[in-house]
Formats: structure tokens, sequence, C-alpha cells
């Protein structure tokens, strides 16, 4: 499933395999510009929306029904994250340009808790990740970037800050996307003057040097294929009208594989979750101001 959505104020779901079926599903959104998408993991999967008009939706995706409100911010919302919380359900953060940053419970359609305070400034960029607690268990957390540079890591069920901010970058946060090298949780960040940081997650030292293009960095993508470790991570980063594909294995660390120059500015990626064995992954979405763009990686590399 692709989805998308933009200044029409329409959210546009597709199949992977849209350019044979040519099918698709329009909603309409009614967030005078959508501006922030996410899909549950749950089967089957719900969509949420966020906009202009600071509203967060949730949908039936293939029914194409409006199932409620989640709730709101004070001001547009940037980005949004889906993921899992220990003992409960699917729940999924906002960032908005109020600097808060929202945990809603999607069973409930119910608010979990809100970080505020956390930035002072917008924030723009927002994801779910996991650490490791202080007794050894997976710890859910929250990574979340704003205008001021600063990336901040707290809990994800008590919405307390873990560590000090991330302060490697020296512009506002355009992107970031939580992954892992091997077995090491890490987080890639992009920010306005077109610096790309990979570092770790828990030490927040630096994870080398990830090959991306000149520009500001409007969106990144991230996969780890293999499994207990093995195997390899695949990264995208969109600066500009390129998309910069490169790839980290234990052997090689970072490699440059592919730059792909659009005639338009990229302005969103995803790397669908197809099967875990192939290598490369399948597919890659390229959402820019002119549509919405499915490559095969096998076309790209």
């Amino acid at each position: 499933m692709v989805v998308s959505g933009g200044d029409d104020d329409t959210i546009r779901i597709r199949p992977l395999d849209w350019d044979v079926t040519q099918r698709e599903n329009i909603l309409a959104a009614r967030h005078r510009g959508v501006r922030a998408l996410a899909a549950s993991t749950t089967q089957p999967p719900v969509l949420v929306s966020g906009g202009v008009d600071k509203r967060l939706k949730v949908w039936d995706p293939f029914a194409g029904d409006l199932i409620g409100l989640l709730g709101s911010h004070e001001d547009w919302v940037r980005a949004l994250a889906a993921g899992t919380s220990p003992g409960t359900t699917e729940v999924v953060v906002s960032a908005s340009g109020d600097g808060h940053v929202g945990v809603w419970d999607l069973s409930g359609l119910s608010q979990r808790g809100a970080l505020r305070g956390t930035h002072g400034s917008r924030v723009r960029a927002v994801g779910i990740a996991e650490a490791t607690s202080d007794d050894g268990r997976p710890k859910p957390v929250v990574v979340s970037g704003s205008t001021d540079g600063t990336i901040v890591v707290a809990d994800l069920l008590t919405g307390g800050r873990i560590g000090q901010p991330y302060t490697g970058h020296r512009s506002g946060i355009r992107a970031l996307v939580t992954t892992s090298l091997a077995l090491t949780p890490i987080v890639i960040s992009g920010d306005d003057d077109g610096v790309v940081l990979a570092w770790n997650l828990v030490t927040r030292e630096p994870a080398g040097q990830v090959p991306h293009g000149q520009g500001q960095v409007n969106a990144i993508a991230a996969q780890q294929r293999g499994y207990e470790g093995s195997g390899c991570t695949w990264v995208a980063v969109a600066t500009g009208e390129n998309v910069t594909v490169s790839s980290w294995t234990m052997e090689h660390e970072w490699l440059e594989r592919a730059t792909v120059r659009f005639g338009c500015d990229v302005l969103a990626i995803a790397m669908p979750r197809e099967s875990l064995e192939d290598e490369p992954p399948g597919r890659l979405v390229i959402g820019a101001t002119q549509g919405v763009v499915t490559l095969k990686f096998a076309s790209l590399l």
C-alpha cells in the first residue's frame, strides 16, 4: 500500500503495483492541506493523517471511511510516526509547530500523553525506536527534532527525557529516521544546511558518514534487511531534486549505491516492507512536487 497526500487536500491510497492496475482510492482529507501520514503496523492497518487544520484523523484505508478524530495541536501537524508500546496497542506520535510531541492511542482514539516543553521551537520530525533500559529490557522511545537544531530522545511511556539532547546539527532539523546497524540502534537526521548525520541512539556517538547529495534534506528512509544483526541496512536521502541510495554492512560500512535526479523537488520517500529475505529491498517510493513514483531497486543499482 502506497499512501500520499498534499496541498490538494486529498489522501491517495494505491497498491504497490499501481503502475499496472491503475487502481486508487481517493479520500477527502479536509485538513486544508495534508502535511503528514502514518500507517499502523496492525492487521488490518489504519491510517493517521495530519495537516494545516492542526487536527489528527484516523481512517480505514480500504473502505475509505473516517474512523474518528484523534485529537489536535495548536499549530500545523508536521510529522507522524506509528509504533507499539509494551502492554498497549498501537500508538502514533505527532510533531507540530506548537513545539509539542503528542502520543496517541489508536485503539481508544485518545491521547496517552504529550512531551510538552521538550523543544523551544517548532518540531518538524519524529520517530519511534527501541532502546535498552537499565534492567536490559527493551524500552520504546520517541525521537524528535526541531527548528532549533536539537534532537530529543524521550521515554514513550512516561514522556521523560533520556539523556541530553543531540546537538550535532547547526541548523533546523528537517527529517529523521530510526533504524539499526547490525544490533546497534541509530538515528539518521538531516537539516536545513544539507548535513546528514548518523549517530548511536544510546551513546550519541557518530555512526559513520551517510552518502547524500547537496541541498537541504527533505526526507530520509531506511530499512534493515536480514535477521539477528546480519544483512544490510539500506538508506535513501532526498536533497532537493536528488535521491541518494546507500547501504551499510559490517564488512564495508557505508557505500553509495546510486543517485537519481528528478526534474522537481522530492519531498517524501519510503521503502515498503515486503520480504525481508530480498536483497536489496524491492521498491522505493518517491513523493515529489509533480507526483508519486514507485521504482524498483534493481533498476537503480
